[in-house]
C-alpha cells in the first residue's frame, strides 16, 4: 500500500521503467529459453498491473472518492486507518501533531502496519481520523449452536 506522497511517485517511476522495458526482460534474445522469457514478461506483466492498481487506490484516497472501506477482519485496521489518513488529506506529521507523538513513530506504526503499536494508539488514531466503524461480528458455527441449543 502506498501512504505517501514519496512512495507514490517512486511508484509511478518504478510502473514507467516496467513499461517502458526497462525491467531487464529483453525481447529476442536468444541466450533465454523462449518458455523461461515468457515467464519473465507475464512477471513483469503481473509487477506492472500490481503498481497500477496501487497508483489508483492512492489516487482515489487522494481525491476523496473514497467514503467507505471494507473491513473484514481485526487484520484490516492498520490499512484502513492508513488509508483514512490519506483520505482525510492528512500527512504523517498531521497525524503525529494530532496524536502528540513524532513523524518517526508514525511512520513506523504504518510501515509496521501497526504491529506493537498497541490497541490504544489504534483506537486514538481512528478517533482523530473520525472514523465510525460498524458491523457485525460473526460467531463461530460451534458457538452458534451451543446458544441455539440452550
Amino acid at each position: 500500500m502506498i501512504s505517501t506522497t514519496r512512495q507514490y511517485h517512486n511508484t509511478k517511476k518504478w510502473l514507467e521503467a516496467f513499461e517502458s522495458g526497462a525491467d531487464g526482460v529483453s525481447d529476442g534474445g536468444e541466450d533465454l529459453d523462449p518458455i523461461i522469457q515468457q515467464a519473465m514478461h507475464a512477471q513483469s506483466a503481473e509487477q506492472a498491473r500490481e503498481l497500477r492498481e496501487e497508483l489508483r487506490e492512492y489516487e482515489r484516497l487522494k481525491a476523496g472518492l473514497v467514503v467507505q472501506m471494507p473491513l473484514n477482519s481485526l487484520l484490516d485496521v492498520p490499512r484502513v486507518l492508513i488509508a483514512a489518513r490519506i483520505a482525510a488529506g492528512m500527512t504523517q506529521q498531521d497525524l503525529a501533531n494530532a496524536l502528540g507523538v513524532s513523524q518517526q513513530q508514525v511512520q513506523r506504526d504504518e510501515h509496521r502496519l501497526y504491529d506493537g503499536a498497541g490497541y490504544d494508539r489504534m483506537c486514538e488514531t481512528a478517533e482523530v481520523l473520525g472514523l465510525r466503524i460498524s458491523g457485525l461480528v460473526q460467531l463461530p458455527q460451534q458457538l452458534q449452536d451451543k446458544v441455539r441449543g440452550a
